[in-house]
């Protein structure tokens, strides 16, 4: 099992597993807590169905971790952070002549820390604990997805982790009004997704509502460890090419 220790100001914080049979209510919690749509209008987000994994189990590869304290006093646990990733291989697109065609990529995504527990550095110790695993499953490259105007994401990922600004999809959104209509629209779906370049042709032949899309979502990444650096290219600093790759159980 993963686990690391840390005490701060009396209190230790421990970087662990996620283990289901004790951490569910928990991790729920902290997903409430944390504010992770814009304010001020409509914002979509994922329904996990009491399953804080649902985004992630079906990946080949993939690792959740809670940052838990432990009172010296009183000896009680709450999960204050979460952070959850995935190791997939995924098409480079081959943005110049010689580029691998495939790369082992790590994603992270649903990083979570409670406003009682920010500015503490614990979203930086957690980022660093899933890229060892991401170097242990072999990945070459680390990602993750924010809003543009996320300041305190990008700060975190840009600055102080070393990732490169690296692309600009737009995530549109329809919502699923005549289902028996939209084939993509199962069971009880609501809306219906979809990922694209910035620059894709098709853009602007896909309905989509303004307000529930994000024509500002920005990629970042970097390449791990010294994989790669002998051939002298870096994807993470590559230009953008006309397609791009997304996993539909991450979107």
């Amino acid at each position: 099992m993963m686990r690391d220790e840390e005490e701060e100001e009396g209190v230790v914080i421990i970087i662990r597993e996620y283990d289901p049979s004790r951490d569910r209510a928990g991790t729920e919690a902290v997903d409430r807590e944390c504010d992770v749509g814009p304010t001020g209008g409509m914002s979509l987000h994922a329904d996990l169905l009491g399953d804080p994994v649902a985004r992630i189990r079906h990946s080949p590869d993939y690792l959740m971790l809670v940052a838990e304290t432990t009172s010296g006093a009183t000896g009680g646990r709450i999960i204050v952070g979460i952070i959850r990733g995935t190791v997939k291989s995924v098409a480079t697109g081959k943005s110049c002549p010689g580029a691998p065609a495939v790369a082992s990529v790590g994603y992270i995504l649903g990083l979570r820390v409670a406003p009682s527990h920010r500015r503490m550095g614990l979203a930086l110790r957690m980022v660093r604990r899933m890229e060892a695993w991401f170097e242990r499953m072999g990945a070459e490259y680390a990602y993750m997805a924010t809003d543009k105007s996320n300041e305190a994401s990008l700060r975190l990922f840009t600055v102080r982790c070393g990732y490169s600004k690296f692309r600009t999809p737009s995530l549109l959104v329809h919502p699923a009004l005549f289902a028996t209509f939209v084939n993509m629209a199962r069971g009880r779906a609501a809306a219906v997704a979809v990922e694209v370049a910035a620059c894709d042709p098709l853009r602007r032949r896909i309905p989509h509502w303004r307000r529930l899309s994000c024509t500002e979502d920005l990629w970042c990444m970097k390449r791990l460890g010294r994989v790669g650096e002998s051939d002298g290219w870096d994807w993470a600093r590559s230009p953008p090419g006309l397609s791009i790759f997304v996993d539909p159980r991450e979107v």
